[in-house]
């Protein structure tokens, strides 16, 4: 799975069995399945697809969230927070997951970011790895950058 832009995905690997991208449109729907991916995580708010847009066997977690610098409410972290513990429990089953956002860099890096801290990564290194392997850009929104460095994930 190391390349899966020819199947429509716009992604990329963080860790083993944790992918980082943006919105899944048609196409890369339809390619999850060959792709390897048994989990989807949309965190969008603009971009909430219904159950019925994706092939059966994929587990879809929605988690909406606006990209905005605001400060994150109690009940954004603990959905946050609670998210990423589902999501590093599906890792170390070796599921593959997928987090996605419209662009795949700031909300998709919140999840992502938190659940590489719940998997044991200081916050500080997975932010350098998501800027290097997804893009500098990622987690250019000041909050959730700082949730990520310095927020408690377990």
């Amino acid at each position: 799975m190391s390349n899966l832009r020819h199947l429509g995905i716009d992604a990329d690997e963080i860790i083993p069995h944790v992918w980082q991208g943006g919105f899944p449109g048609q196409e890369a729907r339809a390619n999850l399945p060959r792709a390897g991916f048994q989990v989807v995580v949309l965190a969008a708010r603009e971009a909430q697809i219904p159950l019925s847009q994706f092939p059966p066997g994929i587990t879809i977690y929605y988690l909406p969230l606006d990209d905005l610098p605001l400060p994150l409410p109690d009940i954004t972290r603990a959905a946050v927070k609670k998210l990423a513990r589902k999501l590093a429990a599906h890792v170390q089953h070796g599921e593959n997951v997928l987090v996605t956002c419209a662009m795949g860099l700031n909300r998709s890096g919140l999840i992502t970011g938190t659940t590489l801290k719940v998997l044991g990564m200081p916050g500080i290194e997975a932010v350098r790895k998501l800027r290097q392997l997804r893009d500098p850009q990622a987690l250019s929104n000041p909050v959730f950058f700082a949730y990520v460095v310095r927020g408690r994930a377990s």
